[in-house]
């Protein structure tokens, strides 16, 4: 897991620094093409959490295996091998999720993340508050009693107004692509795709706003690197292409370029981001 400065390179799915590929010849114009790409995916889900590699599979793919159970032995491994600091914007949104799929065991998960270090446990305060859950903002009141002054304070902040649920997010900057990247992992609901899509147009604003324009190529280079990866993000594209004509030149790029550029299938992408994906 890199932090990657290019803002093109850093918006993409939730923590993946090592990303497989599949191969689909030709542009995909039927479900049935993204059923077939399915099977040459490699999603299957770690037993445990023991490396980086199994942090990164189970969150990848959780939204096809959901394994809650592995959410504290995960956090852990990344909150002490550094790599929470490095992605805290999918990160937090991706575990928010999970949360709010959870609710029963959010209680019992806060308790367990008790000892994480003092990097870590931001994210968990803003992954409670961003679940919008009753047992979530009980158990942000209920670790305020152990928090310094300052942290209770930070915490008080975040609990002063109700979290903008992620798809309503105002796309300003690069981590917010994170952690619509990071949402959707966690659930695969394409809402958080179809938010990255209304801002395609954007990369064609040619007005005085750099980094409006900058955040539209990065939501499609994006988009075109994940719909590579996952047969569900390219089943969006589709749909979307298809219900959206304003946006049907944009989205015919993205497919074929996604369907065409998969020559190295099944192979993991090496570490220096190019396959976009980062914590």
């Amino acid at each position: 897991m890199l932090r990657i400065s290019s803002l093109r390179q850093r918006t993409t799915l939730a923590i993946t620094a090592v990303a497989l590929s599949f191969s689909i010849v030709g542009v995909p114009a039927a479900v049935a093409d993204v059923q077939a790409a399915r099977a040459v995916v490699n999603t299957a889900a770690p037993a445990a959490i023991n490396s980086t590699q199994d942090v990164i599979q189970w969150m990848t793919y959780y939204y096809l295996h959901p394994q809650p159970d592995l959410l504290v032995p995960a956090i852990e491994y990344a909150d002490s091998n550094g790599l929470i600091e490095k992605g805290q914007a999918p990160l937090t949104a991706f575990v928010s999720r999970v949360f709010a799929q959870n609710p029963s065991r959010i209680a019992g998960w806060t308790k367990q993340l008790e000892s994480l270090s003092p990097q870590g446990k931001p994210m968990l305060w803003s992954a409670l508050w961003w679940s919008n859950t009753v047992e979530g903002k009980q158990s942000l009141e209920e670790l305020m009693k152990s928090l310094t002054d300052k942290q209770a304070t930070e915490v008080l902040q975040q609990m002063a107004h109700p979290a903008t649920p992620i798809e309503q997010l105002d796309v300003k900057t690069a981590e917010v692509l994170d952690e619509l990247w990071g949402a959707f992992s966690a659930t695969g609901d394409e809402k958080y795709v179809n938010r990255l899509i209304s801002v395609l147009p954007w990369q064609y604003d040619h007005g005085t706003d750099y980094m409006r324009m900058t955040i539209g190529s990065a939501a499609r280079w994006s988009l075109t690197s994940n719909a590579q990866q996952h047969p569900a993000v390219l089943k969006i594209c589709l749909k979307a292409r298809d219900a959206q004509p304003q946006l049907k030149g944009i989205l015919d790029k993205i497919i074929t370029d996604a369907t065409k550029g998969n020559a190295g299938a099944g192979q993991p992408a090496n570490q220096t981001g190019q396959s976009g994906h980062s914590l």
